[in-house]
C-alpha cells in the first residue's frame, strides 16, 4: 500500500467505465542500452522515471547489478493520457506492472487501490483505479532556520538549586554565572553532549548541605584512611524511607498531591495501556491533525478521543499521546546532504513541556531521508532522557540506497538499522534508570523493511510496527494483519486518517477486531 497523502496525490472516489481503443502497451515504450559507467539510478534520472518503475517493468532482481549492453525498457510515461479521472481501461497487452509503469506509481499502489494482488487476472476493458496524472505533489514544507537570539544575562539567585535553560543559553554561560564547574554540571546531569541544550531543560546544581550552590574547589590532600569492616545498616522503620538505588527516580510529594499526580505515573502506566495519539507537524494541518493548533490546543481533543476508547476497552486504561514529526524529508538536497529538514530543539521542547504538563506521551518521528536512522535519533538525546518521550522511524523516504530523491521511490530500512537504534535507546534507559522506550516503525508495503527476521529483542525497548496507509477498511486491515501483528512487533499499531480513509473506522470497529491495536494513531 502506498500513502498517497504523503505524495500529495488525490484519488477520485468514483469509477467511470469507458471504452478505449485497444493498443499494445509496448507501443509507448523505448529501449535504453546500458553504457559503461551507468547505473540504474543514472538511467532513471536521465529519463525522469522512478527507479522502482524500471525495476518493475524490466523484472530486475538486483537494482545494483546491470551490465554494459543490457537493454532497459523505458516506459514513455509522459505520453500517457487519463481518459477518465482515476480510471484506466485495460487494453490488449496490458499487465498490472505495465499499468503501474505508465502512471509512474509503484505496483503496490495499483494493487491496494483495486484490492487485488499481483497474481490477479485482468481483462480488456476492465476499469483499474489509478492516481490522477495531472495532480502533483504539494511542496514539501521547508523548515526555515529560526533566528539566533542572544539571551539577557542570567540573574543569579544565590539559593538556586537549578537553572531552567532559556533560548540561547549554553552550559558554559550557566556554569560561569553560578560559579559552578562545568565538568561537575555535565556529570551531575548526565549530559552526553554538553553543547546540546534546549529551552525549558532544567540543569540541576550539585548542592551543598545547606542547599546553596557550592563552587568546586580542589580537594585538600588527605592521609590514607584506615579500612574498617562495614557496619550493616539497620532496617528502615515503618513509614521511613530506606537507602535509595542510585538509578531510582525520586518524586518529592507536595502537600495535597496523590500518587496519580506524580509526573512519573504517566511514564510507567503506558506499558499496559492502549495508546491513542494525534500525528502531525506544527502549523501544517495537511500533514496531520496535530498541526491544527498549538500542543495545548490539541491536547484536550486527544484526551477526548482516548476517553472514547477507554469506555470500550474494559479494564484496560488508555494513554493519550502527541506524535510529532521532527524530521521532514525534502525534495531537494540540504547542506549536510541528508535531504531532511529538522525541527528546532526549541520547538520540540514546546511539545515536551506540554506533554509533561498534560500527562501525555510524546513520539518523535523522523522521515530519515538520506540520513542514518541512528544519527537522527542521537540528535534527540536530550529529549529521550524524559521517561515519557519515545521514537518513531518512517522508512518511506529513506531512499539513499536507491539513489533517488525522497518521494520519487519507496524507501526502506533494515533490521540492522532498527537494532542499532534499539541498542542506543536501551543504553539511555539503563543509564537514566527509565522505564522501557517505545520504538515505532511505520510500514505499509513489504519492501519498506529489509530482513525483518533479523530484528533482535531488547528488554529495555518495546518494538511497535504501525500499519501506516489510508484507504478502504478491508485493505487497511489486511495490511494490519501483515505488518503490525506478526513478530517482532510487540505493540501492534494502526493509523487512521480523518480525511482519507474510506470510511474512517470508528472506535467501536477498532475495538471489535480480534486483536485490537495497542496503539491507535490519528492523522
Amino acid at each position: 500500500m502506498y500513502r498517497l497523502h504523503r505524495l500529495g496525490i488525490v484519488l477520485c472516489a468514483g469509477v467511470l467505465l469507458l471504452a478505449v481503443t485497444a493498443a499494445p502497451a509496448m507501443a509507448l515504450n523505448q529501449v535504453h542500452v546500458v553504457q559503461r559507467g551507468e547505473t540504474l539510478a543514472i538511467i532513471a534520472r536521465r529519463y525522469d522515471v522512478p527507479i522502482s518503475v524500471l525495476v518493475s517493468r524490466n523484472g530486475i532482481e538486483n537494482r545494483d547489478l546491470i551490465f554494459v549492453g543490457q537493454q532497459v525498457v523505458i516506459p514513455a510515461v509522459k505520453s500517457i493520457s487519463v481518459h477518465s479521472p482515476g480510471t484506466h481501461a485495460v487494453r490488449v497487452g496490458d499487465s498490472l506492472p505495465d499499468i503501474a509503469a505508465l502512471y509512474r506509481v509503484p505496483l503496490e499502489m495499483i494493487l491496494f487501490l483495486n484490492r487485488i494482488d499481483s497474481s490477479s487476472a485482468i481483462w480488456v476493458g476492465q476499469p483499474i483505479q489509478v492516481p490522477v496524472a495531472s495532480i502533483r505533489r504539494p511542496q514539501t514544507p521547508v523548515i526555515a532556520p529560526e533566528p539566533i537570539t542572544v539571551p539577557e544575562p542570567i540573574t543569579v539567585d544565590p539559593d538556586a538549586t537549578s537553572h531552567r535553560v532559556r533560548r540561547g543559553d549554553t552550559l558554559h554561560v550557566i556554569a560561569r554565572a553560578y560559579g559552578v564547574d562545568m565538568r561537575q554540571l555535565i556529570a551531575h546531569n548526565r549530559l552526553q553532549n554538553p553543547d546540546l541544550l534546549f529551552a525549558g531543560q532544567v540543569i540541576e546544581f550539585p548542592n551543598h548541605a545547606d542547599g546553596a550552590v557550592l563552587p568546586v574547589e580542589p580537594p585538600a590532600p588527605q592521609p590514607p584512611a584506615v579500612q574498617e569492616p562495614p557496619v550493616p545498616a539497620p532496617d528502615p522503620a515503618p513509614n521511613q524511607a530506606g537507602p535509595q538505588d542510585p538509578d531510582s527516580v525520586v518524586q518529592v510529594v507536595e502537600q495535597g498531591e496523590t500518587l496519580s499526580d506524580s509526573p512519573a505515573d504517566t511514564a510507567f502506566s503506558w506499558s499496559e495501556a492502549q495508546i491513542v495519539s494525534f500525528y502531525g507537524f506544527p502549523g501544517i494541518p495537511f500533514m496531520g491533525v496535530l498541526g491544527d493548533g498549538t500542543p495545548r490546543d490539541v491536547a484536550p481533543r486527544i484526551a477526548a478521543m482516548a476517553e472514547r476508547y477507554d469506555r470500550l476497552n474494559g479494564p484496560r486504561s488508555t494513554q493519550p499521546a502527541f506524535h510529532l514529526i521532527v524530521g521532514v524529508a525534502q525534495a531537494g538536497p540540504t547542506p549536510d546532504g541528508a535531504w531532511i529538514s529538522r525541527l528546532s530543539h526549541d520547538r520540540i521542547a514546546e511539545y515536551v513541556e506540554a506533554a509533561r504538563e498534560e500527562g501525555l506521551l510524546l513520539f518523535l518521528d523522523t522521515q530519515i531521508g538520506w540520513s542514518d536512522p541512528l544519527a537522527e535519533v542521537k540528535l534527540l538525546t536530550p529529549f529521550l532522557r524524559e521517561p515519557f518521550v519515545h521514537v518513531a522511524l518512517d522508512p518511506e523516504f529513506a531512499t539513499e540506497r536507491l539513489g533517488v530523491r525522497p518521494g520519487q521511490a519507496l524507501g526502506s530500512i533494515s533490521a540492522d538499522d532498527v537494532n542499532a537504534v534499539q541498542r542506543y535507546l536501551a543504553s539511555i534507559v539503563h543509564e537514566e534508570g527509565l522505564p522501557p522506550k517505545l520504538l515505532m516503525v511505520h510500514q505499509f508495503a513489504e519492501r519498506m523493511f529489509r530482513n525483518r527476521g533479523g530484528i533482535k529483542d531488547y528488554d529495555a525497548v518495546h518494538l511497535s510496527f504501525d500499519m501506516d496507509g489510508f484507504g478502504g477498511t478491508g485493505a487497511k486491515l489486511n495490511g494490519y494483519r501483515r505488518f503490525a501483528l506478526p513478530t517482532p512487533s510487540e505493540r501492534p499499531a494502526l493509523k487512521l486518517f480523518f480525511k482519507y480513509d474510506t470510511p474512517l473506522m470508528t472506535p467501536e470497529q477498532v475495538q471489535g477486531l480480534g486483536h485490537p491495536p495497542d496503539i491507535i494513531i490519528y492523522q
